[in-house]
C-alpha cells in the first residue's frame, strides 16, 4: 500500500552519480544490442566522466 510519503526524484545531491548510472546502463545495452562499439567498463566510465557536463557559474556583484 502507498502511503504518500517520499520523494519521487533523487536528492539534488545524487543527481550527478544517478545520471552517471543510468548514462553507464544505457551505454552497456547499446554495445549489447549492436548499436555502438564494445569498448571494457573502465573506458565507458572514463568516456562518461570526461564527456559529464558540470555547471560552472560566474561569480557576480551586484550593482544597486
Amino acid at each position: 500500500m502507498k502511503t504518500g510519503q517520499g520523494s519521487i526524484l533523487a536528492p539534488l545531491t545524487d543527481i550527478a552519480s544517478l545520471s552517471k548510472n543510468i548514462a553507464f546502463g544505457i551505454g552497456k545495452l547499446v554495445q549489447e544490442q549492436g548499436l555502438a562499439k564494445v569498448i571494457s567498463d573502465e573506458q565507458l566510465l572514463e568516456s562518461i566522466e570526461d564527456n559529464y557536463w558540470m555547471p560552472e557559474y560566474r561569480t557576480y556583484q551586484r550593482i544597486d
